[in-house]
């Protein structure tokens, strides 16, 4: 990864077993709220999935 350059980060979450993700979802990556910067999401009861730009520091 270069310095400055943008990047999208695509992800996928499983919850455990018993449980499930409801709208809406609350996403925090190192103690930082990124919920609402994420481009694009679905739940598909037990996953969490996303895509999210990032640009390199």
């Amino acid at each position: 990864m270069k310095k400055g350059e943008k990047y999208t980060v695509f992800g996928r979450i499983k919850a455990k077993p018993g449980y499930v993700f409801y709208d809406p979802v609350t996403l925090i990556i190192n103690g930082e709220e990124l919920s609402s910067e994420i481009e694009d999401y679905t739940l598909e009861n037990d996953s969490f999935c996303f895509y999210y730009n990032i640009t390199v520091v």
